[in-house]
């Protein structure tokens, strides 16, 4: 009897010694993982906190990964362009309201992967529509700037 109990025992040790990983793991309400030769994707959705713990050498981490991050330049954009973008999210048209009329406006809009799917110049207009019906639910990119600013960045949400 002691000696099946002690096999057991040593099975259950060795099997939970083996069930160990190394390689890094996420848990998440939905995404996927891509491998290629060197190259790792990985791409989560609804992670709202990030923490971290470190041991040695081993790291434990939870929220957003980006373990190959070069920054290669920072633009500093003008905190002074002011403007409102409404409904977000939007369901046919997008209300660009500008704080004061500014001379070559442009406004830009980007889908997801990086296409720039519209350009459409607001001189001296203080309100912009842009007709959000023709494109898919998802989200896009509006970046909006004129000669003498920089410019900002907003993501916007088309539904239904």
């Amino acid at each position: 009897m002691k000696r099946i109990l002690f096999s057991l025992i040593l099975f259950c040790a060795i099997s939970c010694s083996i069930a160990q990983s190394l390689s890094p793991q996420v848990i998440s309400s939905s995404g996927t993982s891509f491998t290629n030769g060197s190259n790792q994707l990985d791409w989560t959705l609804g992670e709202l906190s990030t923490s971290s713990l470190t041991s040695g050498s081993n790291s434990l981490s939870q929220g957003f990964h980006q373990t190959n991050l070069n920054i290669t330049s920072i633009d500093n954009f003008d905190d002074t362009f002011g403007l409102t973008i409404f409904p977000n999210p939007s369901i046919d048209l997008l209300q660009i309201q500008f704080e004061k009329a500014a001379e070559n406006n442009l406004i830009e809009l980007y889908s997801t992967e990086g296409k720039l799917l519209l350009t459409q110049e607001s001189n001296y207009a203080t309100l912009c529509q842009i007709d959000m019906s023709k494109y898919d639910i998802g989200s896009y990119l509006i970046k909006i700037h004129n000669k003498n600013t920089k410019g900002k960045s907003y993501r916007i949400v088309k539904v239904k």
